[in-house]
């Protein structure tokens, strides 16, 4: 589909000219490959199950970009140890 063809297709269905809904196709070659939405792993060992998470997500770059330099805020990650393991999480994901 060229341009012409795409700007006349959508023309048509906006008026309601055309009862077929427009073609917008993807050739396979371009599409993306499909990804997994969710990931779930179990363990106890956090900083491994973050990683392991993350890196059959596709990795970070599909989260935060690497030319960006982020700070990490000192009282969301204070240096005592904890048992919590909502936080333990929270301190694994930050420092992958």
């Amino acid at each position: 589909m060229n341009r012409r063809e795409f700007i006349r297709d959508v023309l048509l269905w906006s008026a309601g000219l055309s009862v077929s809904i427009p073609r917008f196709t993807v050739p396979e070659v371009f599409a993306a490959p499909p990804s997994p939405l969710l990931a779930v792993d179990k363990g106890t060992d956090y900083v491994k199950l973050v990683n392991q998470v993350l890196s059959s997500l596709g990795g970070m770059n599909k989260f935060a970009r690497t030319d960006v330099k982020a700070k990490k805020n000192p009282r969301a990650v204070p240096n005592k140890p904890t048992r919590n393991p909502r936080r333990m999480l929270f301190h694994a994901a930050i420092n992958v």
